[in-house]
């Protein structure tokens, strides 16, 4: 469950940039705060928000850069990732691996569809607790 008060963020970079602004819509749709990362409407990140960082390889330098920059702000990143043992992961204060390895689908599709299924289902599975509160 979130934390009062907590605002959430999300970002990546190409099609992963695509599933984190539907991530922030998502959540929105809950009634959470939640915006994309650098967005023109998007407020200056604090401690204690969270950043939900998207990254099929977990070291893309704009999104390390971005993940980073939180962790000195003092805001929590969750790093969703294909890759767990790179340097996101390291940064991140908690993984969500999403396999996706040995796909024969163009560009590695397979992580960002597996993405937005994930988020699809933590979305259902938060409308459920919350119509349940």
């Amino acid at each position: 469950m979130a934390t009062p008060g907590r605002r959430w963020f999300a970002t990546g970079q190409g099609r992963s940039g695509l599933v984190a602004s539907m991530a922030a819509m998502r959540l929105m749709h809950l009634g959470r705060d939640a915006h994309v990362l650098g967005g023109a409407t998007a407020p200056s990140m604090r401690t204690d928000d969270g950043l939900i960082v998207i990254s099929g390889s977990g070291e893309t330098p704009t999104t390390l850069h971005f993940a980073r920059g939180a962790r000195d702000l003092g805001a929590r990143p969750l790093a969703v990732i294909a890759q767990p043992d790179s340097t996101l992961g390291t940064l991140a204060d908690a993984v969500l691996p999403v396999p996706s390895a040995h796909t024969t689908q163009f560009g590695g599709s397979l992580f960002e569809q597996g993405t937005l299924l994930l988020f699809d289902a933590v979305v259902m599975a938060l409308a459920a607790d919350t119509e349940g509160a």
